[in-house]
């Protein structure tokens, strides 16, 4: 009996020296959690409000939503952010993964993406071990390629630009060979309070305030340095602002001088706020008076500014995609044919043989060999998107059998709603010749129907011909531009993925929106051959088109062959040099003359007459004859076809 309960005292000791040393008797020993420790290095440090993030198309990474982000710590070292991030016991596959810098707005608002990393395919790691990992990363840099680094789309507050040039400062004395500086600041704001300036706490960070001076070789989006940006006097400056809560800041506007015995210091000439109120349309002008400090009624000066408003898209895009700057290098040389095989109005001879701008020259197009197709989209009066390339239509006077111009009647697209512009027969004249053609209702070919709407060329040509989408400046000057850049989007999201297309514009304030709306397709600008004034200096020669592309991160330029008359092509490296695409437009249509392009490989030739001038042994396009464009189709439409739906990246990229 003695001996019993000492065994069982015994038993009961061992039990409980046991659950001491953390000991599972009779249970199966569980795994540890596995851990995952990400560190990334930076060039430069960050501002005190921006962060590291990662992201990536596991659950635990967030499957790539921007709402779902992991955000990284600053380790002792300024360029140096870490993170622990716990992976499911059960995890054995590799991952992708990139990483951004932002701010994610404490105050319930969505993430902000300043920089991102844009590698087609981003990063990969492999949790088949079953272990823990560490992992060391330098950011931009993936599988010792060249950087990629760009600026993020708008995914939530605003982007606000203030633009400066031609020398539009104007002071009321002279500062002598003292150096001018312009200064924003961003101060706390509300409009109902009866003192509107309110405290900015900097650790929100509610702005972000970067600057671009267009100059060639030099253009670059920048932060702003702490005294402020050198103002040249026929010098160009672009200050973009990421904001949060427009609504919620206002800006202090600053002007200083470098100081006559210590130029490092800077010495306040005056400064003015600059508020919402005066940037709540898309584009515009504001004349900012420069008070003096001491005496606010004083004004000293006055400076003119250029504003831009770019507002987010109302469905969100994701990480998952980097389609935007991605351009491989092969890509050079392609065939682009003009409105399909060429122009078939307003021509002085060689008229197209099938109408401009319809499905069917799209198709004769692509039969002919082309690479890529430039077409033009507009907006009519009830907001449907139309392929057209004047922004006119002619039709005959009441009454009158027109047989010369003053018998008709011109007519702006965008007046007209879409019924009642496929109800109207039209006239041009072609090679001296008046021609009627029939209303779209009346063409029972659908192909050769005129005003087809931007959907049909998306959904009814072969994919493997490329878009080259001019999109037409808005007649009416009242036009919300975002609400134009928006709805081109959602059409494009919705019905052509899974086709390499490309934006371009002549009109700087949309080829600017569709930029930073969204990551998907490159942008372009266009420019003539000879001086415009559309108040913009990036309009005015061909040095300052290719600094405006590389400054605003556009893919590349569009400008007239007239640029290189004289047998200068060799300007194409120019652009080549650094890193700023170029397709060309204008040339004669003469075999000879596009060859001559040709040889100093620019990204693309545009013009008419492919039967002529495309070789009868080229039976397949540039991107049919690439064995890896079903796998970038594939990505570019997140492994859907073409549908109805809009792509849902957001909801559907952790079951893609």
């Amino acid at each position: 009996m003695i001996a019993n309960k000492i065994i069982l005292i015994s038993l009961i000791a061992l039990v409980a020296n046991s659950k001491a040393l953390g000991l599972n008797l009779g249970a199966r020993k569980k795994s540890a959690p596995r851990q995952w420790t990400v560190t990334v290095e930076l060039e430069e440090p960050l501002k005190s409000y921006e962060k590291v993030g990662i992201t990536g198309d596991a659950p635990f990474l967030g499957s790539w939503s921007t709402s779902r982000t992991i955000m990284l710590e600053k380790t002792d070292s300024p360029t140096k952010w870490r993170g622990s991030i716990p992976i499911p016991t059960n995890f054995t596959s590799s991952i992708m993964y990139r990483y951004y810098i932002g701010v994610a707005n404490s105050t319930g608002g969505e993430l902000r993406i300043h920089k991102w990393e844009t590698h087609l395919d981003g990063r990969t790691v492999n949790f088949k071990s079953g272990k823990s990992l560490k992992t060391i990363d330098q950011f931009g840099y993936v599988r010792g390629d060249v950087k990629r680094v760009h600026q993020g789309w708008l995914n939530s507050g605003r982007i606000v630009q203030f633009n400066i040039f031609n020398d539009p400062l104007k002071l009321k004395r002279s500062y002598g060979n003292r150096k001018i500086f312009i200064k924003i600041t961003p101060v706390g704001y509300n409009s109902s309070a009866e003192k509107k300036l309110q405290n900015y706490n900097e650790s929100l960070g509610l702005a972000h305030i970067e600057y671009v001076r267009v100059e060639y070789g030099n253009s670059k989006i920048r932060v702003q340095p702490d005294d402020g940006v050198l103002y040249l006097p026929y010098g160009h400056i672009i200050f973009h602002i990421t904001t949060g809560d427009l609504d919620s800041i206002a800006f202090n506007f600053t002007v200083s001088a470098a100081n006559e015995d210590h130029p490092e210091r800077k010495d306040i000439i005056g400064y003015e706020y600059i508020y919402p109120e005066s940037i709540n349309t898309t584009n515009g002008m504001t004349n900012v008076d420069i008070m003096s400090p001491l005496n606010r009624k004083n004004s000293l000066g006055s400076i003119q500014l250029g504003t831009l408003m770019v507002t987010p898209l109302p469905k969100p895009l994701n990480f998952k995609n980097a389609f935007k700057n991605y351009w491989p290098k092969s890509w050079k040389n392609l065939d682009v044919l003009h409105r399909g095989v060429g122009k078939s109005f307003n021509t002085e001879g060689n008229a197209a043989p099938v109408t401009e701008n319809t499905v069917a020259t799209m198709k004769q197009a692509f039969a002919e060999g082309a690479d890529m197709v430039e077409c033009d989209v507009q907006m009519t009066k009830d907001k449907q998107l139309i392929i057209y390339h004047e922004l006119v239509v002619y039709t005959a006077k009441e009454g009158v059998q027109p047989t010369k111009q003053e018998d008709l009647n011109k007519v702006f697209i965008q007046t007209l709603t879409y019924e009642e512009l496929k109800n109207l027969q039209t006239y041009h004249f072609v090679n001296e010749v008046l021609i009627k053609y029939p209303s779209h209702n009346e063409e029972t070919n659908e192909d050769k129907r005129l005003f087809p709407l931007f959907e049909d060329l998306l959904t009814k040509v072969n994919q493997n011909l490329s878009y080259d989408i001019e999109v037409k400046p808005p007649h009416d000057p009242n036009t919300d531009k975002n609400e134009y850049a928006d709805i081109l989007l959602d059409v494009i999201f919705r019905k052509g993925c899974g086709r390499l297309s490309i934006f371009s514009s002549i009109d700087i304030h949309l080829v600017t929106l569709l930029q930073f709306k969204q990551n998907m397709h490159p942008i372009m600008i266009i420019g003539y051959g000879q001086p415009v004034d559309f108040g913009d200096p990036r309009w005015t020669n061909y040095k300052n088109l290719i600094s405006g592309a590389q400054g605003m991160e556009w893919l590349g330029i569009c400008p007239h062959a007239n640029f290189f008359v004289n047998g200068r092509g060799d300007l194409i490296k120019l652009a080549t040099d650094v890193g700023v695409e170029i397709i060309l437009w204008g040339t004669p249509e003469k075999k000879e003359e596009v060859d001559y392009f040709k040889q100093f490989k620019p990204t693309g030739v545009m013009y008419g007459s492919g039967d002529k001038i495309i070789p009868d042994s080229k039976t397949k396009n540039f991107f049919e004859q690439q064995q890896n464009m079903p796998e970038y189709y594939k990505k570019h439409c997140a492994c859907r076809n073409v549908t109805d739906e809009y792509v849902n990246w957001e909801n559907e990229s952790s079951n893609s």
